[in-house]
């Protein structure tokens, strides 16, 4: 049984984590985008192409860093417990 303290805690890395995934995610679609676009500028391909391809691609890029996101939800979820601490 999971007490409310622990519960709290859960809820609170998750939330960093989440809030982590969510902006890495949007960064990784923004640059694939861009790439994308620079890469079929040249092709007569669909206006839609290189946002699928983006998309297709993002989600892929997110697994790969996602140690690294978990490492950063840690640490904000340690900033955040110390500055909760002092109040």
């Amino acid at each position: 049984m999971i007490k409310t303290l622990d519960r709290y805690f859960i809820s609170l890395f998750f939330k960093k984590l989440l809030l982590l995934s969510v902006i890495f995610f949007s960064l990784s679609f923004t640059l694939t985008i861009f790439e994308e676009i620079t890469f079929l500028s040249n092709s007569t391909t669909a206006f839609y192409l290189p946002f699928m391809l983006a998309i297709f691609d993002a989600p892929t890029t997110l697994i790969e860093i996602f140690p690294f996101i978990i490492l950063i939800a840690a640490q904000l979820f340690y900033i955040d417990l110390i500055k909760k601490k002092r109040k």
